[in-house]
């Protein structure tokens, strides 16, 4: 679905650049409507109907899941539970999990509890369990070079792309896969900002390309560690980079 997506922008950006140069038509006009059908897509997404039943679904289903020790609605996800009361029990091994690991679930169940979580939200889970598996393992060459996702348990594992380069890569890994990507696309909006007056709909259809990858690894996840998708984007990175180069070079000759 993904690869559909970027192919999809690929052939917006050619197809707004052909009718640009065939016909006078403002540019504006031509993103402003770009943006209006992006905005109903992501509308339809939102309240389309296999969403809301979706919803539906895990509005039912979440207060089946129960914390025995307080016989009330548990704020973690079922599995998270079940590992939760082993620790508990003491009846997990350490090379299962070790001591900082079992420590970060227990904290988590605490926060969950304390700020009300949803048992569904397993992002949020997922989010607060990896910044607390750092913390307790209090080791600077982990927080350098990652947990990797190995320390990760079922529903654990993190689906956001740009956390989990943090997370599992530390911060070295960080940016050195996340890096490029990120300064292109930052440089892409100074120089864009900068030189507005000589970039056009295919400049932006680039940055807005890069921009959605990066929204979509947010929320959707499996976006970077897809081969398909990440190839796409580092191809629209190239093209992005090979634009400013001309706009450079046209200024340049100008001169």
């Amino acid at each position: 679905m993904d690869l559909l997506l970027h192919y999809y922008h690929l052939y917006l950006q050619r197809l707004c650049g052909k009718i640009i140069k065939k016909a006078k038509i403002n540019k504006k006009v031509i993103l402003g409507g770009i943006g209006a059908i992006a905005l109903v897509v992501v509308v339809i997404a939102l309240v389309g109907s296999n969403t809301i039943e979706r919803r539906k679904h895990l509005q039912e289903i979440e207060s089946d899941i129960v914390d025995e020790s307080t016989s009330q609605e548990a704020h973690i996800t079922g599995s998270l539970m079940e590992i939760k009361e082993k620790i508990d029990n003491d009846e997990i091994e350490d090379t299962y999990m070790n001591e900082a690991q079992k420590k970060s679930v227990l904290e988590l169940y605490d926060i969950a509890n304390k700020w009300g979580i949803s048992n569904n939200d397993q992002r949020m889970q997922q989010l607060i369990y990896n910044a607390l598996l750092v913390k307790n393992q209090a080791n600077p060459l982990l927080i350098i070079f990652g947990n990797g996702y190995m320390n990760q348990y079922r529903e654990l594992v993190l689906e956001m792309d740009i956390p989990a380069f943090l997370f599992n890569f530390g911060i070295l890994g960080f940016i050195l896969y996340f890096g490029p990507f990120l300064a292109i696309f930052v440089y892409g909006i100074y120089f864009g900002i900068r030189k507005i007056k000589n970039i056009d709909s295919e400049y932006i259809m680039y940055v807005l390309g890069i921009g959605l990858a990066f929204a979509i690894s947010v929320f959707s996840g499996y976006v970077f560690f897809n081969m398909s998708v990440s190839t796409v984007i580092a191809v629209i990175c190239a093209l992005l980079i090979n634009k400013i180069f001309a706009i450079k070079k046209e200024q340049g000759e100008a001169k």
